[in-house]
This record gives structure tokens, C-alpha cells and sequence, in this order.
């Protein structure tokens, strides 16, 4: 499966309630058997999480309930969870010789499938996953023009191309996000190669998402990464002078910037149903900081205890749960890949 962002290497987070005055708490882990890697894909709202682990320079994925235990995903396969939802069911997509994506039950037990007209080298990957196991993403065809689809539970499904998506090899329709009501989120790449953010309603109809001050050449506009289930979406924007710009948009409209103050560029990666955002950052030296919001715009700085500080290491937040709860991955000074959780 080509992807068009995310990375590769594996693992998990636990999440248990807190105080309302207890200090947030980070804590590191390995998935077992992970000698090349773990990495923190998704979180769900109840604090299971999801990733990919390295071993013996295989890759697969993994749940890591709330309880601590873990569930593989077939370790014989190269099975890549992108989403999890809070009955710890996930979704993502494969490396089998058919590309395929997947979902899986609580339990590990894996199913399978391709969107209608998806090619075996393209693929099609499944990016969020509701509480009633309905999945949305993307996949590509043989012309490598990429489109959105749902598949519903039951395995019905709707595919689609956002207004304005390109036709050209690597272009089209990209998907993110879906609430319990069916409204999904996500991104097209135009003709020009620009990007654009949409939602698109049950009933087929579109709204278009342009942040003010993303620029309009090639690689630079206007991408939505996550949503949660009232229908706010968050992701980054690129200007004109090719920086990066989180960004949040409720469903009525409203955007709010989000920049960390000294950052060379900032991506959110997550929200919750309260409205807390988290994503992450660079600094001057090129290291990555993850970061939480609240909802009143004040920030603070997520760094794993063992995170590197030199270039090309540091923290990196993925999402976050409805407790607040966030998780992510982290690369220590010797570039060694680490699960985190930070815990509220």
C-alpha cells in the first residue's frame, strides 16, 4: 500500500483513570518480542491502543487493552493497524501480495478485504474505525488515481471522489475520519498537486475545508488527519513559505490555528470528544515534541522521559482518548523506536 503519511515500526499504550489532581504521568513500553521497534498508531476513547512492532525484522501489529494484555495480529502476516475504536476492535491495512485492508475484533481475529476496483499494487487501507465496526479510508485502482470508500460492518460499500480530487497517478481522494453519524473527513490532492480538506455528509454532499493562509502550489494547502465524533477535524496547513500550521475546525465552521510557540512546524494528530487536541512539533534543532491543548488554547509540551535530543529523535504524539489519555512513540538518542502513554 503506498501511503501518503504515517510511518512504520510498532507498538502500544495503557490507559487507567487519574486524579482530577494528580500530575500527568508518562509511561514507556516495549511490546514483548519487539527487538526492532514499537510504534503507537492510534489510541481509542477508552484508552486501548493500537501499532506496529518490529521483530526479527518483521513487521506486524498489535492491541494492548486496557488491562495490559495484548492481543497480536497474526505475527506471521505484515498487518499494519491504523485506528482503533473503544471496543478495541481495529482496522488497517496489510502487505499481503493483494494489499489488502483489514479489521479485527478485540480478540485479534482478523478479516480481510479490497474496495471494489482497488489493484493488488496500489491496495486499500483502512484509516478509522466507528463503535459499530463501520470503516472508511482509501484505495487506489490501476491508474494509482486514489478514491474514498465506507465499508459498513456488515461489508456494504459506498465509494466516492471529493470535488476537485486529481485524476493523476498518486492524486485523489484521501480519508481520515468518521463520526457515528457517517459524516467522514480527509483530504484530496488536486491536479496542481495541492492539497484540500472536505467532509462529506451521509447524504453524498461535500464541504470543503481551505484553511486561510495555506498556499496554493504543489504539496502545500490544507490536510485533515483526525476526527472526532462531533464532527471536528484537525490536521496541519501549508503556507506559502512551506511551514506547517495545526489546525481545528468544528462542524459548524469555526477554525483555530494551532502553532507551538518556537516551532518550526506544528501537525495536530488527535482530538477528543471535549475538544483537547494533541499532535506534535519540531524545534530549531530538528527534534520532535508532541504537545496537548485544551480547549482554552493553553499548551504543554509532551517529551518522553528516554526521548532523544539531537536531530531526527524525540516524541511524537498519535492520538488521544476521551479521558484525555494520549499516546504515541518516541526515538531515543541511539534512534531506538519506544511506545509511550501519557496519562491524565
Amino acid at each position: 500500500m503506498t501511503k501518503q503519511i504515517g510511518t512504520l515500526a510498532a507498538v502500544t499504550a495503557l490507559l487507567l483513570g487519574s486524579s482530577a489532581f494528580a500530575k500527568p504521568t508518562i509511561v514507556e513500553f516495549d511490546v514483548p518480542n519487539a527487538d526492532q521497534g514499537t510504534y503507537v498508531s492510534a489510541i481509542g476513547k477508552k484508552g486501548d491502543v493500537s501499532g506496529v512492532y518490529v521483530a526479527q525484522s518483521k513487521a506486524s501489529g498489535y492491541t494492548r487493552h486496557r488491562n495490559g494484555s495484548i492481543s497480536y495480529l497474526d505475527p506471521t502476516r505484515t498487518i499494519l493497524p491504523e485506528a482503533i475504536n473503544q471496543h478495541a476492535e481495529t482496522a488497517g491495512y496489510t502487505l499481503d501480495a493483494q494489499s489488502d485492508a483489514f479489521v479485527a475484533d478485540a480478540d485479534g481475529n482478523i478479516t480481510t478485504f479490497s474496495a471494489p476496483g482497488a489493484s493488488a499494487s496500489v491496495g486499500t487501507s483502512a484509516e478509522a474505525i466507528d463503535a459499530k465496526g463501520n470503516v472508511a479510508g482509501y484505495f487506489g485502482g490501476d491508474d494509482f488515481v486514489y478514491r474514498g470508500f465506507l465499508r459498513s460492518k456488515r461489508g456494504k460499500f459506498t465509494t466516492f471522489d471529493a470535488p476537485g480530487a486529481g485524476t493523476g497517478s498518486r492524486q485523489g481522494t484521501f480519508v481520515y475520519g468518521l463520526t457515528p453519524d457517517g459524516i467522514a473527513g480527509g483530504y484530496t490532492l488536486d491536479g496542481a498537486d495541492v492539497y484540500h480538506g472536505f467532509l462529506r455528509a451521509p447524504d453524498g454532499s461535500f464541504t470543503a475545508i481551505d484553511v486561510s493562509g495555506a498556499g496554493g502550489d504543489a504539496k502545500q494547502g490544507t490536510r485533515v488527519l483526525c476526527m472526532n465524533a462531533d464532527g471536528t477535524v484537525g490536521g496541519y496547513y501549508k503556507d506559502a513559505g512551506n511551514v506547517l500550521h495545526g489546525f481545528l475546525r468544528d462542524i459548524d465552521g469555526n477554525v483555530t490555528v494551532v502553532d507551538v510557540k518556537g516551532a518550526l512546524g506544528t501537525v495536530v494528530k488527535g482530538v477528543n470528544k471535549k475538544g483537547v487536541s494533541t499532535g506534535f512539533f519540531n524545534d530549531a534543532n530538528g527534534v520532535s515534541h508532541g504537545f496537548v491543548r485544551t480547549v482554552a488554547g493553553k499548551i504543554s509540551t509532551i517529551d518522553a522521559p528516554d526521548a532523544g535530543a539531537s536531530a531526527g529523535t524525540g516524541t511524537t504524539a498519535t492520538g488521544i482518548d476521551d479521558k484525555g489519555g494520549i499516546a504515541g512513540y518516541y526515538l531515543d538518542d541511539a534512534s531506538g523506536q519506544h511506545g509511550f502513554i501519557r496519562m491524565p
